[in-house]
């Protein structure tokens, strides 16, 4: 994942989500809270599930910082995601994907000052 450079405004809010989520993976009873909301926001059509597309928008928010959509990493992270092979992520298994993905977030030093 190449760099992104950040002015100082949008640094700070990077800054703060990064926060955000280390406080989310320290304390359950406000991650399961935070979890809800994310699954509501990212269920567009509220079938219940998250499906491809749905994914793709969660996948590129978190991890995807220079906003260049590598449409084979997110199918494979869709697939890798969905457990059961139903072709959607139910809501447990996407509470483990957010989990991770709010983890890796966290762990990402791509974003840089300009």
């Amino acid at each position: 994942m190449s760099s992104k450079y950040l002015n100082p405004e949008d640094l700070k809010i990077v800054e703060e989500m990064k926060n955000k989520a280390e406080m989310l993976l320290k304390d359950q009873k406000a991650f399961d809270e935070e979890y809800e909301k994310i699954f509501k926001n990212f269920d567009k059509n509220k079938d219940g599930n998250i499906g491809e597309s749905e994914y793709s928008q969660f996948f590129n928010l978190l991890l995807n910082p220079d906003g260049k959509i590598n449409i084979m990493k997110v199918m494979d992270c869709f697939q890798r995601a969905d457990k059961d092979n139903s072709g959607d992520i139910d809501k447990k298994e996407f509470k483990k994907e957010v989990r991770k993905r709010l983890d890796q977030f966290v762990q990402n030093k791509n974003f840089k000052k300009k």
